[in-house]
């Protein structure tokens, strides 16, 4: 039996995994900061001088997947004595008395036209080297990762150590790198707890009394066809599945005008919630007191899209209005600790309300079911 207190707890518990996740993690990079610090650098050289034998490929484990062309160079090729003439910016009849004379390497007649090789610095190997005419030659760069056995007789941290192959110097960059990325990838993962959130109140509020909703004109007077009944229920079978499936397309067709997120929980309070404002509470962070309205998580939602559609580069027009956050230098948004915990706190105090006002409405006999 689904419930709006199950919900909200299944969304604290994502949001304390995800929390925990971030805090094992950033201490994770400082300790390896420190431990490089504490090392020898002496001591870590010496390792890396015994894992060159690793290196090999005879013991190695791999996969085509593990391959990846990294870059292609075009060695030579065949290309018409016009074309030739054309790059060199040379006249043609220049060009073609060169080849007669044997002066641009090994060429090719071909229908009364002449091929040459192309560049003029491989004109001077044996012909039996060159690609076959029509043919090109190319220099493949690929990168191969390989998993390898290695017996551990030196101290595993700095085995460790050795093995990343990094400075102190460098590793405080990648640190703060990492942390961005860590900031961001927690940050999408707290909203998408937070949409789970909305959405998982929805199916709970239609299970409960789908009259509520249902009696509406706006959303009661959408209709499915007999077909879409009888494959929604898996043949008249599954009455549960059927209820899902109508509740999904609700919850699509809510989704579908751009403001997805603020249009589910606008059919929340107008269905749900008698009306009330879900936006208003409010937050304290670093010791002052915030109010909160619709237009906060509106920054929120800005900030996701951003990076998720725009690989975090800042459309100035909509960000010129948020008060969450000013238009980030260099107009590339970057989910430091301030901002990441800012925004945590502001889901988690919607989510709360929202939480609130359904209990609310519950403990009033809106479960009761018609």
């Amino acid at each position: 039996m689904r419930s709006i207190k199950k919900d909200y707890s299944f969304f604290c518990e994502e949001i304390n995994k995800i929390q925990h996740f971030r805090n094992i993690t950033q201490l994770s990079y400082c300790l390896a900061v420190k431990m490089l610090e504490d090392s020898s650098s002496e001591s870590l050289k010496q390792i890396r001088n015994q894992l060159k034998p690793h290196m090999e490929r005879k013991k190695h484990s791999y996969c085509a997947a593990d391959r990846e062309i990294k870059d292609i160079h075009l060695i030579c090729e065949w290309i018409t004595a016009e074309e030739y003439a054309k790059r060199l910016e040379l006249p043609i009849s220049k060009v073609e008395q060169m080849a007669n004379n044997h002066e641009l390497g090994y060429t090719i007649v071909e229908k009364d036209v002449i091929y040459i090789i192309w560049p003029k610095d491989q004109q001077s190997i044996n012909s039996e080297e060159l690609p076959k005419f029509g043919k090109k030659t190319y220099k493949v760069e690929v990168e191969q990762k390989a998993l390898a056995s290695i017996n551990i007789e030196q101290n595993p941290r700095d085995f460790a150590l050795a093995l990343m192959g990094k400075s102190t110097k460098t590793m405080n960059v990648l640190e703060k790198e990492a942390d961005y990325r860590l900031n961001e990838s927690t940050f999408l993962s707290c909203w998408s707890a937070f949409e789970t959130f909305i959405k998982n109140i929805i199916y709970t509020f239609l299970d409960i009394n789908p009259s509520l909703i249902f009696e509406s004109k706006k959303i009661g007077k959408e209709t499915i066809t007999y077909k879409e009944i009888y494959e929604y229920s898996d043949a008249f079978n599954n009455i549960e599945k059927m209820k899902r499936m109508i509740a999904d397309n609700i919850i699509c067709n809510q989704e579908k005008n751009g403001q997805s997120i603020h249009s589910l929980i606008n059919l929340i309070k107008e269905y749900f919630l008698k009306n009330e404002d879900p936006y208003n509470t409010w937050y304290v962070y670093d010791g002052i007191k915030y109010q909160i309205d619709y237009c906060t998580l509106i920054d929120i939602k800005e900030i996701r899209n951003t990076i998720v559609h725009d690989k975090g580069v800042v459309n100035v027009s909509r960000w010129k209005n948020m008060k969450l956050v000013p238009i980030p230098k260099g107009g590339i948004v970057e989910i430091d600790d301030d901002l990441f915990n800012r925004c945590l706190i502001i889901l988690k105090a919607i989510s709360f309300r929202i939480n609130q006002l359904a209990q609310k409405q519950l403990s009033k006999g809106l479960s009761k079911k018609d």
